[in-house]
């Protein structure tokens, strides 16, 4: 099976990469430069690409466009609007019954691309939730499919055999599940780091190193600081493109507004809560191992 794979010097190029080594696989990257060693998940540069091209994703060179023709896997991994650019310059040199996988964030325009994809080529979408570097064993991978066939269920199998916990969702019941799930932590953070970064413009920490905190502060402090590692355009299109983002975000002031209320308003809000104390004792019980374990963070 040859795969090809744009975007193919990023995380999750190269995560992907990895993944499949080991299925016999000939696995050609296509990026604007070479990937870096700072930049690959372990081992994912073990075995070299059978062949990479330094090209924009949007002008595929003529060599380019010959090992689209030669591909049973295209993989574009890439931010949605840069996908879709590439998908419109090498729809031409699909073969059919070949595969299109794409690895947005957000599905339901990404189903919009099927009107791109030539008839009898297979497409269907992926969304890993976990950063791709990361072992797949156990983690959750989202599949929409778009245009199913044997090829998108051999992808899927690779997938499953890695250990990946999968689920198949239509489109419109991955973004909005996903922007509860995801845009709204996302949301969460990134306005915990707006008060950070205030704090840290105005010099105020008094002192004191910016660790210095109870546990569910530091773990804030993990938290935003992954995010801020990795590329900002994928939390730009959770954020903005999920058409079911702004009405969770709403949901999100809602709540923080009513943090402005008496003590009792205050304590009310967080009495209705109790509902979900019985199903979150699992993450209780993991929280507190967490936190009996020592500091989440290191003195500076």
């Amino acid at each position: 099976v040859s795969i090809l794979a744009f975007g193919a010097a990023g995380h999750m190029g190269l995560a992907l990469k990895q993944l499949l080594s080991d299925r016999s696989v000939e696995f050609v990257g296509v990026d604007l430069q070479p990937p870096g060693v700072s930049e690959a998940p372990a081992a994912a540069l073990d075995e070299p690409f059978a062949a990479f091209h330094i090209c924009d994703a949007s002008a595929p060179t003529p060599e380019v466009t010959s090992a689209v023709a030669a591909s049973d896997i295209v993989v574009l991994t890439l931010p949605l609007t840069q996908a879709q650019a590439a998908l419109t310059a090498i729809r031409s040199a699909l073969r059919e019954g070949a595969l299109v996988v794409e690895t947005s964030s957000v599905k339901a325009p990404a189903s919009e691309l099927t009107a791109i994809v030539p008839d009898g080529v297979e497409f269907f979408g992926i969304n890993p939730l976990f950063a791709p570097a990361l072992n797949w064993s156990g983690r959750p991978v989202l599949v929409t499919p778009y245009r199913s066939g044997p090829m998108a269920t051999k992808f899927i199998s690779w997938l499953r055999a890695a250990g990946a916990d999968i689920a198949e969702v239509s489109p419109g019941d991955h973004d909005a599940l996903l922007a509860k799930r995801q845009g709204a932590i996302h949301a969460a953070i990134l306005a915990f780091g707006a008060v950070l970064a205030a704090e840290h413009s105005r010099g105020s920490q008094d002192g004191l190193p910016l660790h210095f905190g109870p546990p569910p502060y530091q773990l804030g402090l993990m938290l935003l600081a992954r995010m801020l590692e990795a590329s900002p355009h994928v939390y730009a299109e959770i954020q903005a493109m999920n058409s079911e983002a702004a009405d969770v975000r709403a949901v999100l002031a809602s709540a923080l507004a009513r943090m402005d209320g008496s003590t009792a308003d205050v304590t009310h809000f967080i009495e209705a809560l109790s509902a979900l104390k019985q199903p979150l004792e699992p993450a209780a019980k993991a929280c507190d191992d967490l936190f009996r374990a020592g500091p989440l963070l290191p003195k500076k």
